[in-house]
């Protein structure tokens, strides 16, 4: 925690108030006195509201006030209750707002709302943005008085131990630093497995270069040497030639086949030619009259034939009866059938004539087409016999060019790998040189690795150690810590008081015995007690701000000093003004302002009118 700056308090309808507000950034000693003009109150002083003006702060930071009341609203005035409190901390300004019906918190910081969903959220907030700070804190180092310096002392030595071990919150700093303590192994074995994974993976990095580089080894002593390589390129050269060479006999002979089809395809074109000429300069003889003729018989036979068939369908008797059918006579076609016979003799003489001529005419065709087509089957047999080894020498020579692909890629592929031999050479040797490189690099950085978790180990086992420590003896010790710088603070300020340090201040067992000269706390005087109470007040209030990194620029002393005479007070006002430097205005509440010479630099009235309100004036 660090300084922590209050300026400003407004108050509505907050225990006796209505409204009333407060800058808090003032400066020296502030008297705060008041006037109770309630004649319920049968009071002049007492009841006016001096201490509940204060008590606002607790209640708006923590929820509590000082003397514990727990209703602080006003019976007398209307609406909710408010307390708004400004302040600065680690160079924030922060406000924050209480309400009481409806029961409200917010949190406004550097005019930001940061408040949560509701009061809890918004509580548990706050006490996130300022840890530690609670009505027992606020009632240690900021508001001292009504009664509380008296609750330490008068506690049984056993309960003194109790309440100072909760003031101190050793509970919580032993829990801290057991928290800090398991964060941070937390964050050292985080930072183990990280580091352990990290080595896994370089690990793994460089064992695939080391195969990477067997790799390259092994093709780097695969690689054909440039001596074998040439001598592997002149023998597919050589190859090469023969197959040029043997190309060269098949196209020879494919070209003597291809003259050789052309000259026997010209001269089978030729016979065919004259074969075609041949047949057409045959002189058939001609069938046209005789085709003539036949039509003609065949027409007047058609013709004789339907007239009989119609003279024949002629009938002279009665279907019916059988009887002669009277004027009716049947004609003979005797004459005509005999007349169809010629005819169809000579149709006969006519067909026998035709067929006669186109047999000769067939026999002149015949007689031409043996003479020519021996000759033309020849030649076409020939041409077939030479096409066939022409395709033979075209398969010979595709089979050649296959083989002459084949040697020209391997020799395409050998001139390539004698220019690239030393490029693959140089590019393994420089790849192995990296890689080299890289696994060195990887060793170093795994040795560093190494030595970090080594280091990680240490501190693992320390941080062990630590956490039995704390769990074993470090409350003890906290405590006799804390014991010790109350006892020395207490003794400066009995110098200041009683002119001497013969104060004690110790833990016997489970208890803390508190001492001057010589004598039990329970066997002083009233005086000396309440001076060694507000003295004991002032060392734990020194105490909780050393330990708790923690102060406030006022501080609110409320009627600690009434029963001192004008001696004690000042002597009491002089410790406070030598030693409490973190201090930068000191309320002082007294209902003996006037009785007793109370140094100020200014000064608060609050009067409590007939209407049970108080106001500040």
């Amino acid at each position: 925690m660090a300084n922590i700056y209050f300026k400003h308090l407004s108050l509505t309808n907050f225990m006796s108030y209505e409204k009333a507000e407060i800058d808090l950034n003032r400066q020296g000693n502030v008297l705060v006195g008041g006037i109770n003009n309630n004649p319920d109150d049968s009071a002049k002083s007492n009841g006016c509201g001096k201490s509940s003006l204060f008590s606002a702060i607790s209640w708006c930071l923590t929820g509590e006030t000082v003397s514990g009341v727990t209703d602080v609203s006003n019976i007398y005035s209307e609406g909710k209750t408010e307390v708004e409190l400004t302040f600065d901390l680690d160079g924030d300004t922060y406000k924050i707002v209480r309400t009481k019906n409806p029961s409200n918190l917010f949190i406004y910081i550097n005019g930001e709302n940061k408040s949560g969903k509701g009061i809890r959220d918004t509580s548990k907030l706050l006490s996130e943005y300022i840890p530690q700070l609670n009505s027992s804190l606020i009632n240690s180092v900021i508001i001292l008085g009504q009664g509380l310096p008296q609750r330490f002392t008068n506690n049984t030595p056993a309960g003194r131990k109790e309440v100072l071990e909760k003031l101190s919150n050793s509970d919580f700093m032993v829990l801290d630093l057991k928290n800090k303590l398991s964060s941070r192994k937390n964050v050292l074995e985080d930072k183990k497995r990280k580091l352990e994974d990290e080595n896994l993976t370089l690990t793994t990095k460089s064992n695939v270069l080391s195969q990477e580089n067997e790799k390259l080894l092994e093709e780097l002593n695969s690689l054909e040497s440039e001596v074998e390589l040439k001598k592997n390129l002149s023998a597919v050269e050589l190859e090469l030639n023969k197959i040029e060479d043997n190309i060269v006999d098949n196209e020879n002979q494919k070209n003597a086949l291809n003259d050789s089809i052309k000259v026997k395809v010209e001269n089978r074109n030729k016979l065919q030619e004259e074969f075609t000429n041949a047949l057409s300069n045959i002189e058939e003889i001609s069938t046209k009259d005789f085709m003539d003729n036949l039509v003609l018989v065949k027409a007047e036979i058609r013709s004789l034939e339907s007239k009989i068939k119609e003279l024949d369908s002629i009938t002279d008797i009665c279907p019916t009866c059988g009887q002669k059918l009277p004027n009716v006579e049947k004609i003979d076609t005797s004459d005509l059938k005999n007349e169809v016979s010629a005819k169809l003799i000579i149709k006969k003489e006519i067909e026998d004539k035709i067929e006669e001529i186109e047999q000769k005419n067939n026999k002149a065709k015949i007689d031409c087409s043996n003479k020519y087509n021996s000759s033309i089957k020849n030649l076409s047999e020939e041409i077939k016999i030479l096409e066939s080894k022409l395709l033979n020498i075209n398969n010979i020579i595709d089979s050649i060019n296959s083989d002459k692909l084949k040697f020209s890629n391997e020799q395409l592929t050998i001139i390539n790998k004698i220019e690239k031999l030393d490029e693959n050479k140089q590019y393994i040797k420089n790849k192995t040189a990296k890689n080299e490189d890289t696994i060195k690099s990887i060793l170093e950085e795994k040795l560093y690795n190494n030595k970090e978790l080594t280091n990680i180990e240490e501190r693992l086992s320390i941080n062990s150690k630590m956490l039995t420590l704390i769990k074993r003896d470090f409350r003890g010790y906290l405590l006799n810590n804390i014991i010790s710088f109350i006892e020395d603070r207490a003794k400066i300020y009995s110098v200041e008081v009683f002119g001497t340090d013969k104060l004690s201040f110790e833990l016997a067992n489970n208890n803390i015995n508190i001492s001057y000269d010589n004598r039990d706390y329970s066997l002083l005087s009233g005086g000396e007690k309440q001076k060694l109470d507000i003295i004991i007040q002032f060392a734990i209030r020194d105490m909780l701000c050393t330990f708790l990194d923690f102060s406030s620029n006022i501080l609110v002393l409320d009627e600690i000093t009434d029963s001192l005479d004008s001696i004690g007070v000042n002597k009491i006002f002089n410790l406070i003004s030598s030693n409490l430097n973190d201090v930068e205005v000191v309320y002082i509440i007294s209902h003996h302002v006037d009785e007793l010479e109370i140094p100020a630099d200014d000064e608060i009235i609050i009067i409590k009118g007939d209407d049970k309100i108080s106001r500040i004036v």
